[in-house]
């Protein structure tokens, strides 16, 4: 039997941080020895970094005869550690290995660990399930890669079902910092994940119902969808108001046009995902203003921004008018003036930049002050430090 160098070397490190031996071509890579720690509906895997890999391949299922070609075997591509894979059932148990890859090959599978979820495990918070719902500011336009995406005539359903390299609009920031400064585990939930960074998909919170272009009316039969999230996250109107008074009415010389219809449609959206998921909690925006830009011309920004805040006051008000128990199940949110400089947009004043997405999902977590969050997650955070954390547009 002939056993080469890098094999034996291998075979040794077991003493140390990585377990025996694979080739792959030329390239022999060892994998590393891994351990996993139960959640609530989740487990966190470690291991060690591999000499010569370039990233690792995640390898999940319900069997003990898991392996990397194994039909019930789940995949997750290009993890970290350490890795959360969420979204899986308390009391049973869950098989993982980890396969470290180069642009040379990959390893075989590593060591087979085992854990079972279980609630409250190892002093585990419970996860909440959030949806982010409305239209191209809840996908995250003007911070996504592939921003646009193409599939207007099926209804957007699915978007491309792959990880964006940079992005994820609010709903990215949202991952980041809950992740890495609270620990929190949380899932997001919806019909696309069109938009949605790596990070996201790896925490499985990839998952809104953000719709780009689409008004408060082409959103209504959205909000009759089944839905079981603890928290609905809402903004909606700014298509409208673009659509309907900028393009037509000031087109038009109409300056009677009125935002009373999008608020009514806005309150049948908030009724509807009120009834169509008895335990939700959901917060709507006062929405963001328009800055001059491609789409907003600098003579039609004071007109425009006018209907914003009429619009936004017809929020507030409808809220203050709401049946108790209805009224306490609706927060508003005020993004209105957090988004309030025009290094908050992008070129076409109508779509946050990166730190205006950083300051809506800044705005969206401290508002959900009841999912556990240990004070102010944001509270201490330079924006100019975290947006460094986040990739960015080559």
């Amino acid at each position: 039997m002939n056993i080469s160098k890098k094999t034996i070397l291998c075979f040794l490190s077991m003493l140390s941080s990585y377990a025996f031996i694979s080739t792959a071509g030329a390239q022999t890579l060892c994998w590393p020895l891994i351990s996993v720690a139960p959640g609530h509906e989740s487990v966190t895997i470690r291991w060690e970094n591999v000499p010569g890999a370039t990233g690792y391949n995640l390898y999940w299922g319900p069997r003990a005869d898991i392996n990397t070609f194994n039909m019930f075997t789940m995949k997750v591509p290009l993890v970290t550690s350490p890795f959360v894979q969420t979204q899986l059932a308390n009391g049973i148990r869950y098989y993982f290995i980890v396969q470290a890859i180069s642009n040379k090959g990959s390893s075989y599978g590593s060591n087979v660990v085992s854990a079972v979820p279980a609630a409250n495990a190892n002093g585990s918070r419970d996860t909440v399930t959030i949806r982010p719902f409305g239209n191209s500011i809840t996908f995250g336009i003007g911070f996504a890669e592939n921003t646009y995406c193409p599939v207007y005539a099926s209804d957007q359903t699915p978007c491309p079902a792959t990880p964006v390299a940079w992005g994820g609009g609010y709903r990215g920031w949202m991952t980041l910092i809950l992740k890495n400064n609270q620990n929190i585990f949380f899932k997001t939930e919806g019909q696309q994940s069109g938009g949605s960074n790596l990070l996201q998909w790896q925490t499985s919170t990839q998952h809104h119902d953000g719709y780009p272009g689409y008004r408060t009316d082409q959103l209504l039969s959205k909000s009759t969808l089944p839905s079981s999230a603890d928290i609905t996250l809402v903004h909606a109107g700014t298509n409208d108001i673009y659509q309907k008074f900028v393009k037509e009415a000031i087109s038009k010389g109409d300056t009677s046009w009125s935002v009373g219809p999008i608020a009514d449609t806005l309150f049948m959206i908030l009724n509807n995902l009120l009834n169509a998921n008895a335990k939700t909690k959901i917060y709507v925006a006062r929405i963001v203003r328009f800055f001059p830009g491609f789409f907003v011309l600098p003579d039609a920004a004071p007109q425009i921004n006018a209907k914003v805040d009429q619009y936004n006051q017809q929020i507030a008000q409808r809220w203050k008018a709401l049946p108790p128990e209805q009224q306490s199940r609706i927060t508003v949110v005020d993004m209105n003036s957090v988004l309030n400089s025009p290094a908050d947009y992008i070129f076409d004043g109508v779509h946050p930049s990166r730190g205006g997405y950083l300051k809506m999902a800044c705005a969206w977590i401290r508002a959900m002050n009841g999912i556990g969050l240990a004070g102010d997650p944001c509270a201490c955070i330079t924006t100019e430090a975290v947006i460094n954390q986040m990739p960015q547009q080559p």
